[in-house]
């Protein structure tokens, strides 16, 4: 999941506390309005958990093992379904339509630094050089990594971020959870609020909320989200932006021909760098499938494949991310992101994506400390 550094066997890549009683309330109040709005048709679940975490144990052979399917809760509408891992940091692990591709799912779920997730990347200033001191991630620690040389020769089973609360219904989804560091198997100072709608239409909406409890600041790198998928050979993205001026009252039209970029060929990650213009899509050209979702615009993309029997069982394994970075975290901050995703063909897709709101990534809070204050 890594833009800064990929989370894959045997390789390292390069790119670029407590719940507050807000956070509480805000989850009480919403699993009200989800259960008024499942009213006459009782949920799935809804469930506190006690800071549990699923060890997996050691995996050697070329790429880790996927979650335990049997804390996987599902939400959908008849066609589009998300599949999240209670084990995992309510990581999203699947994205189907059944009305694309028989329902196939090429979400790849093989480690914690894959999936569609979030994370951020904290670090300080060292001898003028940029150390990473922290990485809360949303699906967990990777543990068993051959690559990662920690100072005290730390290793220990993969294991998943603590989901301590959690409510499901038919269309809704929402957790909060409490993220490992990746590197350490720590925990970390953070709490995300994860909201997720499926619309009458067939399209995810997802809204993340991040609380910064960290007693430090840091300069901070985020990716809103990340995506792995297998059987992923391609890449779709705008040339240009279905928001902005002119091309706005366009998306309102017929866009059925909008111009899109397809890169094919499976490309190696981490092709160039673009700028967002609000979507990217990995695209499985051998099913006629794409997962589309909205970016932010104006943020950096980046995309591309991994090589390798290694990495995957399904190849290829494809990765695009949107990122901010060069931040400043100060102690207490809080900052959102809102996307939405579907499934669709190469062809449709590129439409009814554009036809979304844009992506929006806000931060709400974010004061830096008092002159004198320690840090």
């Amino acid at each position: 999941m890594r833009s800064y550094r990929r989370r894959l066997q045997g390789a390292r890549i390069c790119t670029y506390m407590p719940i507050a009683l807000a956070v509480v309330f805000f989850v009480a109040a919403e699993a009200k309005a989800s259960a008024a709005n499942n009213a006459g048709a009782p949920p799935p679940a809804s469930r506190n958990i006690n800071n549990s975490s699923s060890d997996i144990g050691f995996v050697d052979p070329g790429f880790a093992a996927p979650p335990p399917a049997s804390k996987d809760v599902t939400i959908s509408n008849g066609g589009l379904s998300v599949t999240f891992n209670l084990g995992w940091g309510a990581v999203v692990v699947g994205i189907a339509d059944a009305n694309v591709a028989n329902g196939l799912n090429i979400v790849d779920s093989h480690d914690v630094g894959r999936e569609l997730q979030v994370d951020q990347f904290l670090f300080l200033k060292i001898g003028g050089r940029r150390e990473l001191m922290i990485n809360p991630t949303q699906a967990g620690a990777e543990g068993h990594q051959g690559y990662y040389r920690h100072p005290k020769g730390i290793v220990f089973p993969e294991k998943g971020s603590p989901v301590v609360h959690w409510s499901a219904g038919h269309h809704h989804f929402q957790a909060v959870i409490k993220p490992w560091d990746y590197d350490t198997g720590k925990p970390t100072n953070w709490v995300y609020v994860e909201d997720v709608r499926i619309n009458s239409r067939g399209v995810a909406r997802f809204h993340y909320t991040f609380h910064n409890h960290e007693p430090k600041s840091y300069i901070m790198g985020t990716e809103v989200p990340t995506l792995y998928s297998d059987r992923t050979s391609a890449f779709m993205y705008p040339l240009i932006s279905p928001y902005s001026g002119s091309h706005a009252t366009r998306r309102q039209g017929n866009i059925s021909k909008w111009p899109v970029k397809l890169v094919t060929g499976a490309p190696s990650w981490p092709q160039p760098g673009i700028t967002s213009k609000g979507w990217i899509a990995n695209i499985d050209t051998r099913d006629h499938l794409g997962i589309f979702y909205t970016t932010p615009v104006g943020l950096p993309e980046t995309f591309g494949t991994f090589p390798g029997a290694g990495v995957s069982d399904k190849l290829p394994l494809g990765k695009t991310n949107v990122a901010a970075s060069g931040l400043t975290s100060y102690p207490g901050e809080i900052y959102s992101i809102k996307f939405s995703v579907l499934i669709s063909t190469p062809r449709k897709g590129p439409a009814l994506i554009s036809e979304q709101p844009p992506a929006v990534f806000k931060i709400s809070h974010n004061v830096p400390p008092k002159t004198g204050s320690k840090q």
